[in-house]
């Protein structure tokens, strides 16, 4: 079960594992557990389940470290081949976008908005490295990056920013994608940018 990039030390959405009963007994659970950076959020199992009886346990996913972070989720029970174990897979990244996504507005073609901002954090202790930092997507000439604060590294902790135009080359609905690549896991980290040209 995969989970989605997720900043350092940042609990993920539920996601959720169904056990099936699929014998003719009623099987005995002795334990659930999960481990690495995965813990049970929920779980309607109780320590027997009927035959062809379903219940569900709930996995959220807080990296501690950056890269991929790996876990299982155990059950174990009295059931042949026993225990049945999920594998666990996330990606854990030191670099947190905020916001994610920005709508710079409606502006006529040829004129520019006024800057937004978007503030690029270092969540873990250590240094992070940039290769680039740049807009990509269906539009990325619509949205120029006007300011930036970030210098080639970024010491653990710290924070700078990006300031970002909506200047349309067109009109309708533009969008583009900043991208932010480094070696903090998980690279690139993204935020959606969006505006209308009329």
């Amino acid at each position: 079960m995969s989970f989605p990039k997720t900043v350092i030390g940042v609990t993920s959405k539920p996601k959720s594992v169904t056990w099936t009963n699929t014998g003719t007994a009623t099987l005995n659970i002795f334990s659930i557990a999960a481990s690495g950076d995965f813990a049970i959020s929920n779980n309607t199992c109780g320590a027997t389940v009927s035959a062809g009886a379903s219940c569900a346990v709930s996995v959220t996913f807080t990296p501690t470290a950056k890269g991929s972070r790996q876990g299982n989720l155990t059950f174990n029970d009295n059931a042949p081949g026993r225990p049945q174990i999920v594998a666990l897979v996330g990606t854990g990244t030191a670099i947190k976008l905020t916001p994610s996504s920005l709508n710079l507005g409606t502006v006529t073609v040829g004129n520019s908005s006024s800057p937004q901002t978007i503030t690029v954090t270092n969540v873990s202790n250590a240094t992070v490295t940039f290769t680039s930092i740049g807009v990509a997507g269906l539009n990325p000439a619509d949205f120029p990056i006007t300011s930036n604060t970030c210098g080639p590294t970024l010491a653990g902790g710290a924070s700078c920013t990006l300031g970002i135009r909506f200047k349309p080359i067109a009109t309708g609905i533009r969008n583009g994608t900043l991208q932010v690549k480094d070696n903090g896991g998980g690279s690139p980290q993204t935020a959606a940018l969006k505006g209308t040209g009329t």
